[in-house]
């Protein structure tokens, strides 16, 4: 079974050709002029091991996750200066764009407290910019887990607002990794977003099927994204359905137990993934729906076949 990276391109470049002018499926690519985004999470921890030529053939856009703000509104990586160099090579191979992943699940407790002093704000701002001049990335993407209350969340509306007034006319990109209950952002911060990326995963049961993929998509749509804003995102990993704690990759998935196309239960543990005819649905779906693209959690779990 084949990598799900490998075969997005492959079903798009038939879906989309008559209407986006895609490169050649295997020809640098100029995201600028693509109507339809493959978005691909990399995580520091997967810099040794990732074949970036051949994620970077299959995605438009790579982001490097993460970087945490500091308390003096400073940022700090989770990854070295010299894998910023090994993604810088790759956007010079294949055009791809480099955006940068500020927060994360357990890297985002100084959130609130940047966000919460003007002076503090406006120098984490600042940080931003310089960040992306230095290392030549394309954008940021907010990733705040999780404002606690209303304050925070209105902290966060106003951040993303601040960001974008600075960054946007600079022509970075500004988005945001949110589940599809997050739906407290200001209307301001809606309009500040150039994407949104919807983790549509780690629901109950079956976590990410295609059914709560299209529920998710009309909540993030209803709070009051438009549909070309919204990307939507898919797990490149299974989760027991027995022991939703017990997680394997794609590629695990795939070594271990050899599932056919159209499964999306594997192994005598029951682990719930997304098969190859699952991400077709959804890929079909986001196209006819309008929507931004389609993002992958995560790169690395990925096969590399």
């Amino acid at each position: 079974m084949r990598s799900v990276l490998l075969f997005l391109p492959l079903l798009m470049a038939g879906l989309l050709a008559p209407v986006s002018g895609r490169s050649k499926y295997g020809r640098k690519r100029d995201p600028e002029k693509e109507n339809f985004s493959i978005v691909a999470y990399v995580p520091e921890y997967r810099f040794g091991g990732l074949n970036f030529d051949f994620v970077g053939e299959r995605t438009t856009d790579l982001i490097l996750f993460s970087a945490e703000p500091t308390k003096s509104g400073g940022l700090h990586f989770f990854f070295a200066p010299d894998d910023l160099k090994r993604a810088q090579a790759i956007r010079e191979s294949h055009g791809v764009r480099l955006l940068l992943c500020v927060g994360g699940g357990g890297r985002s407790g100084n959130f609130a407290h940047v966000t919460s002093d003007p002076v503090l704000m406006d120098s984490f701002v600042s940080t931003l910019l310089e960040t992306l001049k230095k290392y030549n990335l394309q954008g940021i993407d907010f990733d705040w887990e999780q404002p606690v209350n209303q304050q925070e969340a209105s902290l966060y509306s106003k951040l993303i607002v601040v960001a974008s007034t600075a960054l946007r006319p600079k022509k970075y990109l500004v988005t945001a990794a949110l589940h599809s209950w997050q739906t407290y952002l200001s209307a301001d911060a809606v309009n500040s977003l150039d994407r949104v990326h919807l983790m549509s995963y780690d629901n109950q049961g079956k976590h990410s099927t295609f059914a709560s993929a299209k529920k998710d998509v009309k909540s993030i749509l209803k709070s009051g994204f438009p549909p070309y804003k919204v990307a939507l995102g898919f797990p490149g990993y299974g989760r027991s359905l027995s022991s939703p704690g017990n997680v394997q990759t794609y590629e695990e998935i795939v070594n271990n137990f050899s599932p056919k196309p159209a499964d999306d239960i594997a192994g005598p543990d029951s682990f719930y993934f997304n098969g190859v005819e699952t991400v077709k649905k959804k890929t079909t779906y986001a196209l006819k729906r309008g929507l931004a693209g389609l993002m992958l959690w995560e790169a690395g779990q990925d096969t590399k076949d």
